[in-house]
């Protein structure tokens, strides 16, 4: 009889929701808040007699646990369908039903299950509300507000920049009853998150903050990027010490991104302030573009390249002389299309003078910049 206790139990549960559901779509006049309403309550009442009644019984407890994907396929059904997904009524169980959630999955972790599902589910949660609220402002800035400007594109990131910052500073209560680990856990999800937004925002947008007029590094798309290189520099403190190479590996990809992010600074600050087209084709063909792109790329390169020299790190001397051999590359295949121009003229001195300069004053590091490593090199020979 044991042996059909989940089969039965997976039978009835089916039942209860597919008969409740069907019974939605034909009577139930806001069928996004009965979904809710449905799904909520299934799970609560699973933990109730799971946790509470000590049934201690896991098929009920992954069920209950399972309230968390539903939410987010629910979520991606209202955007899609609405717009925006706190429409009400729905915004009033939206309300219940995440709060519900995280009782849910407070009482859960007291389940013999590994410990990465809690910190998956409270992730989830975190990351599932952000967003939510995300769109939701994003939704009020351009509907309400009537805020016509690209730019105002970038609030979408202030709720998970918040929720970064609440994890950072152990706000969040799971955080104190499961540790270190979960607060890693959403400060990575979370950065991911931000990472790939940011990416997409400098390649895709224009930073127009219409009404108000378009200031370098003092609008919502480069203040929202700003905050978020600080955030994540804050978190490489939290990091053990004897994670080295992940430490590295962050700093790669920061730098990367800051590349990218500088990069798209002075693109949309040429569209703005010279009047040229924000996309590839305008930006290709403009020899304004091409010469401030050169000159740039090869003072991030030439900065790197003396930070390296003073600091004895070759490899990010050798990255910096990467960046300087594409400028050249670049200078001769792309730049030299429109010779004669004062603008090729001024980029071939400019970048030509830096590279002189950067070549004195930043000579290539020794291979072995750690003293105590060439020692132990030395003797072994």
């Amino acid at each position: 009889l044991r042996l059909l206790q989940v089969p039965f139990y997976i039978w009835a549960m089916a039942w209860w929701l597919i008969s409740a559901l069907v019974q939605i779509d034909e009577y139930a006049q806001h069928q996004l808040s009965a979904w809710l309403l449905l799904f909520g309550a299934t799970a609560a009442l699973l933990v109730y007699f799971d946790r509470l009644r000590d049934w201690n019984w896991m098929p009920a407890a992954t069920n209950a646990a399972l309230l968390l994907p539903v939410l987010m396929l629910i979520a991606l059904y209202s955007l899609f369908d609405n717009d925006h997904i706190l429409v009400l009524p729905d915004l009033y169980f939206w309300i219940a039903v995440l709060g519900t959630n995280y009782w849910i999955i407070e009482k859960l972790e007291t389940v013999a299950w590994p410990s990465w599902v809690n910190i998956a589910a409270h992730t989830g949660l975190v990351v599932l509300t952000a967003l939510i609220l995300s769109f939701e402002l994003l939704w009020i800035f351009i509907t309400k507000l009537g805020l016509p400007g690209q730019g105002y594109l970038a609030i979408f990131a202030l709720m998970p920049l918040i929720a970064l910052r609440l994890a950072q500073i152990e706000v969040l209560p799971a955080i104190k009853r499961i540790g270190p680990a979960l607060q890693l856990s959403l400060i990575g999800t979370l950065s991911v998150l931000l990472l790939l937004w940011n990416l997409l925002i400098n390649l895709t947008n224009s930073g127009d903050p219409s009404p108000l007029p378009y200031i370098p590094f003092i609008n919502p798309v480069d203040l929202t990027q700003i905050a978020f290189f600080v955030l994540v520099l804050d978190s490489l403190k939290l990091v053990n010490p004897s994670m080295k190479i992940q430490r590295e590996h962050i700093g790669v990809i920061l730098a990367g991104l800051c590349f990218v992010w500088l990069t798209a600074v002075l693109i949309r600050s040429m569209h703005h302030y010279l009047d040229i087209g924000f996309d590839l084709s305008a930006m290709s063909v403009d020899t304004r573009v091409q010469s401030a792109i050169s000159i740039l790329w090869t003072v991030i390169g030439m900065g790197a390249m003396l930070f390296a020299s003073r600091n004895k790190l070759r490899p990010l001397w050798i990255v910096g002389a990467a960046l300087v051999g594409v400028v050249l590359v670049k200078m001769f295949f792309i730049d030299l299309g429109a010779s004669g121009t004062v603008e090729r003229i001024v980029s071939f001195l400019v970048v030509g003078s830096l590279l002189v300069a950067t070549g004195y004053f930043s000579p290539i590091p020794e291979k072995y910049a750690d003293p105590g490593e060439k020692m132990a090199e030395s003797s072994h020979a």
